[in-house]
């Protein structure tokens, strides 16, 4: 191909070495967060030095261990090993949050309010700050909350996978009665996309949903969170859409717990019996709920745990 062509840096010595230097600074943010080169020191360099050769200067390491060299490097040369907290996830949980981008920081996330946010950012195993601003008892004002300095944001990931609609679903806000799930931001535009049914949406942009949906995928977010979404005496609509994604997706042998809220074949039976009979009412609440659009996701999150339960 014209336009280009790659230089052969094998037995270029001096440029091996700058990359060793970058992918050891990726490591080392990645691990400990964010920081400028000037702040790097002598004993993180050693703990991820992994070459045979000595390691460099500090002031050699400073000056090629660049943010946007970085980056770049995150981006390309690092994945996560932790199987919840994917690159995938945490961009999820993104999208309930107002995303700050810079050439010369990392990536930033702001949003108001949301303790939810806040507690699930503190269990993050890579490096970040977590900045948490209260709301005060004289001001009606609510607090600004940020997650900056966090290297994983840069890493590459997969829009629409499992692991980023859990961290989707995961970053939503229970209401006081634990009956709906609230979202804002870019998470709304996402989950419509998803053909979830709505149960409540505002002037601004806010939407609720049902907890069974973030229940759903609570398998794949974080342990501390996941009793939260399930076991909700007030859910909204929670029995209904589980006994209809079960006979959608797997057919009439119900059985209770396979998935979250899902009742006994027995209960389904008699709470669902008409003149028309249990299982025409369910296809006629599938189509009335809405959920006839659903994404093929939930149908193979749905199989998935009735799975793992067999």
């Amino acid at each position: 191909m014209k336009g280009f062509y790659l230089i052969d840096l094998s037995h270029n010595r001096e440029q091996k070495k700058k990359l060793k230097v970058g992918i050891t600074a990726a490591q080392i943010v990645m691990k400990y967060g964010g920081k400028k080169a000037s702040d790097f020191d002598m004993d993180e360099i050693r703990e991820f030095w992994k070459y045979e050769e000595p390691y460099p200067t500090l002031d050699y390491f400073i000056k090629y261990a660049k943010i946007n060299v970085i980056k770049w490097f995150i981006k390309r040369h690092i994945k996560s090993s932790d199987e919840i907290w994917t690159a995938d996830f945490i961009q999820g949980l993104a999208t309930n949050t107002k995303v700050k981008v810079s050439d010369n920081h990392y990536t930033c996330l702001e949003w108001y309010g949301n303790e939810n946010l806040v507690n699930l950012m503190k269990l993050c195993p890579f490096g970040g700050k977590v900045h948490h601003h209260r709301r005060r008892k004289t001001s009606n004002k609510i607090g600004r909350n940020r997650w900056s300095d966090v290297p994983a944001l840069h890493m590459d990931y997969q829009e629409g996978s499992i692991s980023y609609i859990a961290g989707v679903f995961a970053g939503g806000q229970l209401n006081q009665g634990g009956s709906l799930v609230k979202y804002k931001g870019n998470a709304v535009d996402y989950i419509k996309k998803l053909g979830i049914p709505i149960e409540k949406e505002t002037r601004d942009n806010i939407i609720f949903i049902s907890p069974l949906w973030p229940a759903l995928f609570s398998k794949w977010m974080p342990v501390e969170v996941r009793s939260k979404w399930v076991d909700l005496e007030e859910a909204k609509g929670a029995t209904n859409y589980a006994a209809i994604l079960w006979k959608t997706y797997i057919g009439t042998n119900f059985i209770s717990n396979q998935l979250p809220y899902l009742k006994s074949r027995r209960s389904i039976y008699y709470n669902y019996k008409c003149k028309e009979g249990a299982m025409r009412k369910l296809e006629m609440l599938r189509i009335e709920k809405g959920l006839t659009g659903l994404h093929n996701r939930i149908g193979e999150v749905v199989k998935i745990l009735k799975k793992e339960k067999q």
